[in-house]
């Protein structure tokens, strides 16, 4: 009994070590560039602190003298009070390389770690850019996210709402080379509805918020403006087909007012045709040696044109 009193007494004396010697944080997360800051405080009496990073010394503080190694991507600063000693350590513009273990070595007192974790910010976009589509289409986006690391978490969202993950899939391309960076391709399939906002976001932990890359989907109802006046010149050109091209442009229906012209579209050779048309209504001319006509009247006047007379015959169909 009396051999446990000494080992009972270190380990009460070692606890109360520990909870005076402190190392914060002890896991920092960072992307490649930041600066990465920790502190290392301890209430005990001690003679040197050594920082190393994975392995190696890069720092050396005397307790007497102050900093005594010269590193120009570490510092250190001293943010002491009266009652604790406290160091807060600087690592400058860290790179992949220095992913690992930082620790804090009082020397015959304490050694505490703290875990580095190195991540790199890649590119995302959209391919493609702004689609207009009919409504009803099925339109797929697609959505490439690369030199990322560690592998980013990709995620869509439509009109600001995130896309459930069943409706899109995600291929990865692993690292290959000494980089170790990775690229995602995601492929999102939409019925088109509505005119939408369209995003895809990749994000790594150390990012305070995600990359994002954003098209807009305009759902139309019917066929463009300029698709329907395509229609129309076809449609024409099958009236005039039909009728061995003696297709009278002069035409109206009953009732219709000469304003109501100003809405035909004319392109081309129609427009030089309707140059030469009067702004009076013209009735349809039929010319036919061997017309016969019923029920019907039929007036004959003579106009004189340039060289000559021709015979106009206009005719009333009741």
């Amino acid at each position: 009994m009396g051999n446990l009193i000494p080992l009972i007494l270190l380990a009460c004396v070692a606890q109360v070590l520990n909870s005076q010697t402190q190392l914060k944080p002890r896991t920092i997360t960072l992307l490649r560039g930041d600066t990465a800051r920790l502190i290392c405080s301890t209430a005990e009496p001690w003679q040197v602190m050594v920082w190393i990073l994975n392995s190696g010394s890069v720092l050396t503080i005397s307790a007497q003298y102050g900093i005594l190694s010269n590193n120009p991507n570490v510092n250190a600063i001293n943010c002491s009070t009266s009652q604790l000693s406290i160091w807060e350590f600087t690592l400058n513009r860290v790179q992949r390389s220095h992913q690992g273990q930082v620790t804090c070595d009082l020397q015959n007192i304490q050694r505490l770690t703290a875990d580095l974790f190195v991540q790199e910010r890649g590119n995302v976009a959209i391919t493609g850019g702004n689609v207009t589509v009919l409504k009803g289409e099925e339109i797929l986006f697609r959505c490439l996210a690369v030199g990322w690391y560690p592998e980013p978490s990709l995620t869509w969202l439509v009109n600001g709402r995130e896309v459930d993950q069943g409706q899109y899939n995600i291929s990865t391309e692993r690292p290959v080379d000494a980089d170790g960076l990775y690229n995602l391709t995601s492929n999102l399939s939409v019925q088109a509805a509505e005119s939408s906002h369209v995003e895809c976001l990749a994000s790594v932990s150390a990012l305070p918020t995600p990359e994002a890359s954003s098209v807009r989907l305009t759902v139309e109802s019917s066929l463009p403006e300029a698709i329907r006046i395509d229609e129309s010149k076809s449609g024409r050109s099958a009236v005039a087909e039909a009728t061995g091209g003696e297709v009278n442009l002069g035409y109206t229906t009953e009732g219709h007012s000469d304003a109501g012209r100003s809405d035909l579209i004319v392109t081309g050779e129609t427009h030089s045709q309707m140059n030469s048309i009067s702004a009076h209504k013209i009735p349809d001319v039929v010319s036919s040696s061997n017309f016969s006509l019923t029920n019907s009247q039929s007036n004959a006047s003579t106009a004189h044109c340039g060289d000559g007379s021709k015979t106009v015959r206009r005719i009333t169909t009741v």
